[in-house]
């Protein structure tokens, strides 16, 4: 079976960072920047995409899945989030609308469950 890259998305409250690992667990690609302080759900969306978007010259093959992290709560597995951070997306879909953008399946933990398995390696 071969594996692929995937796109790790981390959504904070200060900061968004992306970046695509390989098969093999090597990083090929990462980008962070400040969370903006904006109240729009779908422009805080838009700039993830725009920010994933911007490592992919860097990347040299498609990510064929994303993981993301995201404070809670979440409702899992269907990836609806409710960020205490981000007031703007209450009931928001996460998972739905990262599929839709990027065209791959996607795969969500709050923040804690994802942090915890990374400190745990």
């Amino acid at each position: 079976m071969s594996r692929g890259p995937v796109l790790g998305i981390d959504i904070g409250g200060t900061k968004l960072a992306v970046g695509v690992v390989d098969g093999d667990g090597r990083v090929s690609g990462y980008l962070r920047q400040s969370t903006p302080l904006i109240g729009d759900g779908e422009e805080l969306l838009a700039t993830i995409v725009a920010l994933a978007g911007r490592m992919a010259p860097s990347v040299s093959a498609c990510p064929l899945a994303v993981g993301v992290g995201c404070g809670g709560p979440m409702r899992y597995p269907a990836g609806i989030v409710s960020p205490l951070h981000i007031p703007a997306w209450r009931d928001f879909p996460l998972r739905a609308r990262l599929e839709r953008a990027f065209g791959r399946h996607c795969q969500g933990k709050s923040c804690d469950v994802a942090s915890g398995r990374t400190e745990a390696r």
